[in-house]
């Protein structure tokens, strides 16, 4: 479910991008950069991942595991994750390192077609970026 959120943010982002506007913008007031095309934080997934979560009624992981699904997906090649350039603070924090989806969004729909609830999330898209 937390890949099918990250192909549906990263859709949305690169749409956003194709219109003229940015789907990695900085909240107000948040004083951070907006993320390369194709990447974004880790903080800004885990939303999108809770509004697919809500969208699908379906309870969501907290925020204090998000960081080593991340890690584990990265460690089986689905992410890509890097720490933040800059850092305000001597340790930046779990949630601004950068990810992206390491895979084709074609792969991961071959690798779900067999589950309905995940083919319907990917071919169906809901999830608009913050």
């Amino acid at each position: 479910l937390f890949m099918c959120a990250a192909v549906l943010h990263f859709r949305a982002q690169h749409a956003g991008a194709t219109d003229g506007t940015t789907g990695a913008k900085p909240s107000a007031g948040s004083g951070r950069a907006p993320t390369k095309a194709g990447e974004t934080t880790v903080a800004q997934l885990y939303r999108a991942y809770v509004r697919l979560c809500t969208e699908r009624h379906v309870r969501a992981i907290s925020a204090s595991e998000v960081l080593p699904v991340c890690q584990a997906l990265a460690a089986c090649g689905l992410l890509y994750m890097t720490q933040p350039q800059k850092r305000c603070h001597a340790l930046a924090s779990e949630l601004e390192w950068c990810v992206s989806v390491a895979v084709p969004e074609e792969d991961l729909k071959h690798a779900v077609r067999e589950v309905r609830f995940f083919r319907e999330i990917l071919d169906a898209g809901g999830v608009t970026p913050s």
